[in-house]
């Protein structure tokens, strides 16, 4: 079982899958102590509760950015993939360069079945802790 010992490790390993390069975990510590500012200090205790207790925060980012609910999850999630965009390890997450066309086609109904699951799944969270 991986430890997260803050919201960046979990966050970073729910969207790669791995640890967090040193790094990226600095730069976001830095900008999400000032996106914490931005918002009341019960959302902040809130956001901090959801993510120790959640074990899948994808499905409940996806739902809470469908329906608004909890903007300061999004917003780090945002903020994360914009820091790991730059890092050469995450070059084949974000960059297709596979030419095949059948196999890029299975993958686009892959995402879209798992999407439609995640969000389900999300929105049972968001019932479950009654945000």
């Amino acid at each position: 079982m991986y430890s997260f010992n803050n919201d960046a490790e979990k966050i970073y390993f729910t969207l790669f899958n791995k640890s967090i390069p040193e790094e990226v975990y600095h730069r976001f510590q830095a900008v999400s102590k000032k996106i914490d500012n931005n918002y009341p200090h019960d959302k902040v205790v809130q956001y901090y509760e959801l993510i120790g207790k959640t074990d899948d925060l994808e499905a409940l980012e996806l739902a809470a950015r469908y329906l608004r609910k909890q903007p300061l999850l999004t917003e780090k999630f945002k903020l994360m993939v914009y820091l790991a965009e730059i890092m050469p390890d995450n070059y084949d997450v974000f960059i297709n360069e596979n030419p095949k066309r059948f196999i890029g086609y299975i993958k686009i109904i892959f995402t879209i079945m798992r999407t439609v699951f995640k969000l389900g799944k999300g929105l049972i969270i968001i019932l479950f802790y009654k945000l």
